[in-house]
């Protein structure tokens, strides 16, 4: 869950939104959420750093394997107020993750939704 947060740049307040967590229930009655303090802990063993070392597991296993790749692409599009938005993947024959949306103009980073 917390990767999920962490990936589109969703507010941390809104995990403890108990609508959140009724919904997460009917698919898992035991499912625990973290809190938000739990979401922001960026220290070594917080909920980030355990993010970090399994996605990076993750990468590192693929890329372990013969003849395996990641490219990095990007695609330019306009968002419904017509504002240039330019998307950013990194990609490989099996996978693909959404890196950034950035607006060219402002560059800045857009959320991740």
């Amino acid at each position: 869950m917390a990767l999920f947060f962490y990936n589109t740049g969703t507010s941390f307040y809104r995990i403890e939104d108990p609508y959140l967590l009724s919904a997460i229930q009917l698919a898992c009655p035991q499912a625990k959420l973290p809190t938000s303090k739990q979401l922001a802990n960026d220290s070594p063993g917080g909920l980030l750093q355990e993010c970090y070392e399994e996605v990076k597991d993750k990468v590192d296993s693929l890329l372990s394997k013969p003849n395996q790749f990641i490219s990095i692409t990007s695609d330019a599009w306009s968002n419904i107020a017509n504002e240039s938005v330019v998307n950013y993947m990194a990609v490989c024959p099996s996978k693909s993750l959404s890196l950034a949306s950035v607006n060219p103009l402002m560059h800045e980073a857009l959320p991740m939704h």
